[in-house]
């Protein structure tokens, strides 16, 4: 899908030096780029800096497909080094705050030629080019001149100019690495025809004009800096301004002092500005800015919403990759409809949901996000096995998940890598992020996977408090489980001063369970208290048995030991047993602690009715059934965790056979029972969703001799089991059945009914031939996990 408005450019420029150029002729005096304490540079001057720049590195013996390393801080000469080098070689700008093996990692990844960086700058790039005897370029900002200036030096004297050689739209402009989050960076090409297409296409959304100025915060290393504010502004023929770098206390000294019309810039950087606004009412309110962008991450709700009210304008989110040259889509300007939730329309990209198997899925269908258009890079450089996984049918294949709606809005639900899958169960970190965001305390949460011993992934966050706010971390886990299912609420929250960043200066999900290993184990070392009652050891002894915990202590938190629904049952069971109680699960899990438990069995709880409040009524008991009164404590536990269980309960006890028939699905806590010998048969083709009971039992003990090899429920081929199924002793699960993470079998399940890897392995197995007449107690307490090897 392609917008209407987006057919028509605002030039025809499809190479840096023609785009200049064409400005240049038109408007000469105006001014392409300000900066702080400099004279500004028309569009005239900018140009005779790209020509003399093309003169001076073909004099050196570079030309257009050569790689020049741009190591510099952000600023006016920058920028300018950026378009004089990509309009007669091939640029690569890196971070100047890289280590001297990173460095030294991408420039000879790259097949550097040249490296140019500031004059006098202290940097390991200087070691790694001499190392690799590349040559370097000093570059000399004339101070005296306009902003962006320069002389590219060596050997103590100016490059001798050569004939220039322009390149062409086809030429590779820019190269960039990807943040490499799992693996080695892969290298991103674009042309110049893939920066002016994305360039224009931003002006077009934005409806940039001669008379705006944007304030430039975003490194000019980064696709946003560079294509986003920078030549997006120069493509409309406006003005830039080039500082060095986001710097909150100088902000909104440089609103008031170059009148900028918008800033684009990524959400922390907005919510570091929105901490700071309350003090800078005055500026505010003489300087109003005609918009504000927003894109490299997902913009929350609660912080546009704030700042629309602080800056009374417009925030337009966009969508945008590298391997886009930056923008996709776009929400659109007023008065044209802005949807919550919605990363807005295509801009100039044609855009799509997939599947799997790379078929193209209609609107409202959740799928991967592809793209194809003139601004996506041909491929990566050098890595056929990254293009083949990356690219099909000539669509890009984004990594995001997501659908279009039927307005061709786009809206996203994860990022499929970052996808949290706890027990099955698949949870966009990004819908956590919002809810957390809009605690009053909260400046700014990530939330991460944590690695989890029986679910696989289980959902933390890390949290920044905003400046002189309070909130523990217990009341931010309670406020999102207030408005979350139980499976995506938070099991764990650190309050931080800083979310750690990657190399490139991105949240990276994936990697920060990592970085924040250490402060996670130093808090739970700083929060240990010991069990001190003899109830307080006696449920602290049950839970390290139950959990294999090296130790456990009466503040820990029952999910941040390992501990998951199925062990959570198991170990209420117990307790119920030693103490006679019945322990109030929704009040446990505020709080699901030793201490907590230990209260609600100390014996002033015991059979009171205030322990039983809240829970959800118990199943109509089966009489003829010898485990009614666990199964039915079993559904009370699971309720807490199937939001959907008082609505979707659906019971098949029946005195015949029940037959579920082909092609059928069976929503939400829904529980199958038969009791011999009638005989519950599930055909092919069925989906079983999320937290069903199958429960294949005996009415008596005689029963169990005459039984013991033939199934009271069978499950069929080609039956899908989902996340958190619980198969009992004496079903028989036939070929080909897929059988999802989080859900408990028999062991007598036959091995070539898991599926390998995915979400299609189960987490634990029955260690026992159990059959039927055996209580849940001893099933629970047979489960052992089951090793990845072993799946």
């Amino acid at each position: 899908m392609q917008l209407e408005f987006e057919k028509a450019a605002r030039t025809d420029a499809s190479c840096i030096h023609d785009l200049i150029s064409e400005v240049a002729s038109r408007k000469p005096d105006a001014i392409a780029i300000a900066a702080p304490g400099r004279r500004p540079l028309p569009y005239r001057r900018l140009l005779l800096q790209l020509d003399d720049t093309v003169r001076a590195l073909s004099g050196a013996g570079l030309e257009r497909t050569d790689r020049v390393a741009l190591v510099m801080p952000n600023g006016p000469e920058m920028a300018a080094a950026f378009l004089g080098v990509a309009a007669g070689a091939t640029c690569a700008p890196l971070n100047p705050a890289y280590r001297e093996e990173e460095l030294e990692f991408y420039i000879t990844d790259l097949h550097t030629r040249a490296v140019i960086l500031a004059a006098g700058m202290a940097s390991p790039a200087r070691r790694v080019a001499r190392r690799l005897r590349i040559p370097i370029f000093e570059l000399v900002a004339s101070v005296d001149a306009e902003a962006g200036v320069f002389r590219l030096e060596a050997d103590g004297g100016p490059l001798a100019p050569g004939k220039p050689a322009f390149s062409s739209p086809d030429h590779v402009a820019l190269v960039l690495h990807t943040s490499g989050t799992t693996s080695r960076p892969k290298i991103v090409p674009l042309t110049h025809a893939n920066l002016c297409r994305s360039a224009v296409s931003i002006a077009r959304t934005l409806a940039l004009t001669e008379r705006d100025r944007c304030l430039n915060v975003m490194p000019l290393f980064h696709i946003h800096g560079l294509v986003g504010a920078l030549l997006s502004s120069l493509s409309a023929g406006s003005s830039v301004v080039c500082v060095s770098g986001f710097d909150p206390e100088a902000f909104f000294g440089w609103l008031d002092a170059f009148e900028p019309t918008w800033y684009t810039a990524a959400p922390t950087i907005h919510q570091a500005v929105l901490a700071r606004a309350a003090a800078n009412r005055d500026i505010l309110a003489r300087r109003p800015l005609r918009l504000i962008r927003s894109s490299s991450a997902a913009m929350p709700r609660q912080v546009m919403k704030d700042l629309e009210h602080t800056f009374r304008t417009q925030v337009i989110e966009a969508y945008s990759m590298t391997e886009a040259a930056h923008q996709m889509t776009s929400n659109p300007l007023a008065p044209r409809p802005r949807k919550p939730g919605s990363v807005g329309l295509p801009t100039g990209t044609e855009v799509g949901i997939m599947d799997e198997a790379g078929r193209l899925l209609a609107p409202g269908e959740v799928g991967e996000v592809v793209i194809r258009g003139p601004n996506v890079t041909r491929g990566y450089e050098n890595n056929p096995a990254a293009n083949a996984a990356a690219f099909t049918n000539g669509w890009f294949r984004t990594g995001d998940q997501g659908r279009l709606d039927a307005d061709g809005y786009l809206f996203l639900t994860g990022r499929l890598k970052e996808i949290i899958n706890r027990g099955g169960e698949k949870i966009a970190p990004s819908e956590v992020d919002e809810v957390l965001s809009q605690h009053a305390a909260v400046a700014q949460a990530v939330t991460f996977p944590l690695p989890h011993p029986t679910l696989g992934e289980d959902v933390a966050a890390a949290i920044v408090l905003k400046p002189g706010a309070k909130a523990s971390e217990s009341e931010i886990r309670e406020f999102a489980a207030a408005r979350l299912a139980e499976f995506k609420a938070p099991k764990q929250v650190l309050i931080v001063d800083e979310i750690p960043k990657g190399p490139t200066g991105k949240v990276q999900r994936i990697t920060l369970a990592g970085r924040l290993a250490d402060a996670l184990a130093a808090r739970r070392d700083a929060n240990f208290v010991a069990a001190d009652s003899a109830i307080e050891k006696e449920i602290a002894d049950l839970w390290r048995d139950i959990l294999r915990a090296e130790k456990v202590g009466v503040r820990d938190d029952f999910h941040a030991l390992g501990g998951d629904s199925l062990s959570m049952v198991s170990m209420v069971l117990e307790v119920e047993r030693r103490y006679g109680v019945t322990v109030p699960i929704d009040r446990f899990l505020k709080a699901p602690t030793v201490a907590t438990l230990a209260q609600l069995v100390r014996p002033g709880e015991r059979g009171s009715k205030e322990a039983s409040a809240g829970e959800p009524p118990s199943p109509r008991p089966i009489k003829d059934s010898l485990f009614s009164g666990i199964r039915n404590r079993l559904f009370q536990c699971l309720a807490l965790y199937a939001p959907g269980y008082k609505s979707a309960r659906v019971w098949l006890h029946r005195r015949r056979g029940v037959t579920i028939g082909r092609n059928t699905s069976i929503g939400l806590s829904v529980l199958i029972e038969t009791a011999y010998p009638r005989l519950v048969s599930i055909g092919s083709n069925v989906t079983i969703g999320v937290r069903v009971v199958i429960i294949g039992h005996l009415r008596d003990a005689t029963d169990e001799a005459r039984m013991l090899n033939r199934p009271t429920v069978r499950i069929e081929d080609d039956v899908y089991l989902g996340p958190g199924v619980i198969v009992l002793p004496n079903v028989t699960i036939g070929r080909g059945a897929v059988v999802a993470a989080g859900s408990v079998v028999n062991r007598s399940v036959p091995p070539h009914t898991l599926v390998q890897g995915n979400p299609a392995r189960p987490v634990a197995r029955c260690g026992a031939s159990l059959g039927g007449g055996v209580s849940y107690e001893q099933f629970l307490r047979q489960l052992t996990p089951i090793k990845d090897e072993e799946s």
